[in-house]
């Protein structure tokens, strides 16, 4: 099971290199704090044009037209600044992981480099990708609702992490063999069939843990709900790492090959 050699191989490296490259979660966490920041900025807003009566479900004293300026502010960070935002932290971390994969460290150079080089690509990728879980998973889900809740979240998990299997990797593979998005969802979903259950396994066990973890941060008194995203960052994007690694693990022969020989 040379397969299963190279995934905890990639799995303890990954904690050791993410560990001593603990820059690899600040971009993350950065955009935690401008994302908390905005929010609180659209609260502040609500209350400046009054919609707080919102909250409270009194919808007959608000004025509608006074709320367009806030529903505008609204559409622009929601719908604009944190998506874009989004694409560019998460083109960064891929470079990252690609750079701690092959040299065993990073620095922010390699993070603004990778924001340059694939943040569009990042977006057109999540645009591709987005639209697939609304055309194959709401029927299913619709139909699991119908179920009692538990067998809806081990169907939610499994179909998560199926489709993640197919349309989940496409992020490593674009900064592994440097290549488009849509050519990497293409090849993803090849590396999917042919790595199934590999990349079920990674993508089955991310889910809980992320979810077990958030649950267990946010019981703390007091710091419960402070703490808890910053775990499931942490969380994240290792299995991030994780994945980035052990697609440049079960390549590495084949980009060596292709790698220019220097002649001294």
């Amino acid at each position: 099971m040379k397969w299963f050699d190279y995934l905890m191989d990639s799995c303890r490296d990954s904690l050791e290199l993410s560990t001593k490259n603990f820059k690899l979660y600040l971009p993350n966490l950065i955009a935690m704090i401008i994302t908390g920041v905005l929010i609180f900025i659209l609260f502040i807003a609500s209350i400046i044009f009054g919609a707080t009566p919102l909250f409270r479900g009194n919808i007959d004293s608000i004025n509608l037209k006074s709320l367009i300026p806030l529903i505008v502010l609204f559409l622009i960070i929601v719908g604009i600044i944190l998506p874009l935002m989004y694409c560019m932290v998460e083109a960064g971390i891929l470079l990252m992981c690609k750079r701690i994969s092959v040299n065993q460290n990073t620095n922010f150079t390699d993070f603004f480099q990778g924001l340059k080089m694939y943040w569009t690509q990042v977006l057109i990728g999540l645009s591709i990708v987005g639209l697939i879980p609304i055309i194959l998973f709401l029927p299913a889900f619709i139909l699991l609702s119908l179920a009692d809740i538990l067998t809806l979240g081990y169907g939610f998990i499994s179909g998560w992490a199926i489709f993640n299997v197919f349309f989940g990797t496409w992020g490593a593979i674009m900064v592994v063999d440097e290549i488009t998005a849509w050519e990497a969802i293409k090849k993803g979903y090849g590396f999917g069939k042919k790595n199934f259950w590999i990349l079920f396994f990674i993508f089955f066990s991310a889910t809980p843990v992320i979810g077990i973890t958030s649950v267990l941060i946010k019981s703390v008194p007091l710091f419960g709900m402070i703490f808890a995203p910053i775990g499931v960052i942490i969380i994240n994007t290792y299995f991030r790492l994780v994945l980035v690694k052990y697609y440049y693990e079960i390549t590495k022969d084949s980009h060596a090959l292709t790698e220019p020989v220097i002649n001294y």
